[in-house]
């Protein structure tokens, strides 16, 4: 997968810059770039797992089924999860982060060193995005959970 996006990316966007710094600079640029970029859209994924954990914790069904990776996610979560992704790609999404990938190259050119400010701005809000999300999303289970406490 991840070679056939590079294919795509590649074949849109080869000689859109030239880069202006030189050897390892170049390529600690590129690849702090690429992070940032990559680590942006996996908050989404990150607010569906924490609204799963909270409605888990909110309706008492954490852990039903073990675990499903390297830390244990509660099974509601882990549906929760594979729901939303399953929506997002229904949706379009593999189209979009095509779209992401190559507008990337536009507002971050190749080899020129990001600001970090700005880098730092965007992270923070779109964090605080995800929080915001995740709330939203688990805030039915909780409140849910409130009227169904016994007195």
């Amino acid at each position: 997968m991840s070679v056939c996006m590079s294919l795509i990316g590649f074949s849109v966007v080869h000689g859109v810059s030239q880069n202006s710094l030189a050897g390892a600079n170049w390529l600690s640029a590129a690849i702090g770039i690429g992070l940032w970029f990559g680590l942006m859209p996996r908050v989404s994924v990150f607010c569906l797992q924490t609204a799963g954990s909270i409605a888990a914790q909110s309706t008492s069904l954490s852990q039903i089924l073990g675990s499903a990776g390297a830390e244990p996610l509660p099974a509601l979560g882990h549906v929760i999860t594979v729901v939303g992704l399953t929506l997002a790609l229904s949706l379009g999404l593999h189209v979009s982060a095509v779209q992401y990938l190559i507008e990337s190259y536009t507002i971050r050119p190749t080899g020129q060193l990001p600001d970090i400010s700005i880098f730092s701005e965007a992270g923070i809000a779109q964090i605080a995005w995800g929080f915001q999300l995740a709330f939203s999303l688990a805030a039915p289970f909780f409140i849910l959970w409130l009227f169904l406490i016994p007195v």
